[in-house]
């Protein structure tokens, strides 16, 4: 039968989606063990700060964040700011 555009569209766009979380449920909580990259959630030396409420940070959270980096006297020429909801986007996307 024929393809019509609109569903092959459809198709590759859902494809595609479904591929892009994978790549994104690999590099932020990626288990690290036989084929699975080790994610950030999972790997050493990662600082991390939980939020009142598991979920949205609050103006004194994130200069708590702010200040910790400075107390610690942390590397920040190649750091990075990453917020990400984990369990939010796994119950969204399974």
């Amino acid at each position: 039968g024929t393809v019509t555009p609109d569903i092959e569209q459809l198709v590759r766009d859902r494809l595609q989606r479904q591929i892009a979380n994978g790549l994104d449920d690999a590099a932020l909580d990626g288990s690290g063990s036989g084929a699975n990259p080790q994610g950030i959630a999972n790997a050493s030396g990662i600082e991390t700060l939980s939020t009142a409420s598991g979920r949205t940070m609050t103006h004194a959270e994130s200069l708590t964040a702010i200040a910790e980096v400075g107390a610690n006297n942390y590397d920040t020429s190649n750091g990075v700011w990453f917020f990400v909801l984990f369990w939010e986007k796994k119950r969204a996307f399974g």
